[in-house]
């Protein structure tokens, strides 16, 4: 919604007009939204500990690998689905028709070992049940990344076309809708 906002307000066609190269730009914009997930898993595990008394992640590696991975899937695939929006005011609509179906299915909110065979099915290609199991894995199990890397795997491919995606239809100009 944020790429939305910006583009539609003029700001990143001003950004272009700037001598900073666009790579950067968009290098920064990745940058923050992966320093900004690390506050917030940093925070959410020091809450954990200190209000809850829950242990310490039990594998550091695989924590931050998959805060990592997980965030530049889903800020790929984001950019990629804000060409599909058309306006600000439209947004929060787009944003989440996508978002409530993929984190009902995900597991987020349940068990996903219960739920109906073809939704578990559904949930398994999507990217965000891999980034969960990862981030337990890192936080309560303590498998490694190694018992990980087919959830690796599906994280990779959804991110790699997200960012083909995002690089192909991504505009400094706004629209004219």
């Amino acid at each position: 919604m944020n790429l939305t906002f910006l583009r539609e307000q003029g700001v990143l066609k001003r950004m272009r007009g700037t001598p900073l190269p666009s790579g950067s730009y968009l290098a920064a914009v990745a940058a923050n939204a992966v320093t900004n997930a690390a506050v917030q898993v940093g925070l959410v595990i020091l809450a954990g500990r200190v209000f809850f008394g829950i242990g310490w992640p039990r594998d550091w590696i695989e924590l931050g690998v998959f805060v990592v991975a997980g965030v530049i899937c889903l800020a790929a695939l984001g950019v990629a689905w804000s060409h599909v929006i058309p306006n600000f005011d439209a947004a929060p609509a787009y944003v989440n028709i996508v978002f409530l179906p993929v984190i009902f299915i995900s597991g987020v909110f349940y068990d996903i070992d219960n739920t109906p065979a073809f939704l578990r099915d559904i949930a398994q290609a999507l990217p965000l049940t891999h980034i969960i199991d990862g981030l337990s894995g890192a936080l309560v199990t303590g498998r490694g990344i190694g018992d990980n890397l087919s959830a690796l795997a599906v994280i990779a491919v959804w991110a790699a076309a997200g960012i083909v995606l995002a690089v192909r239809g991504f505009s400094w100009e706004q629209r004219r809708s």
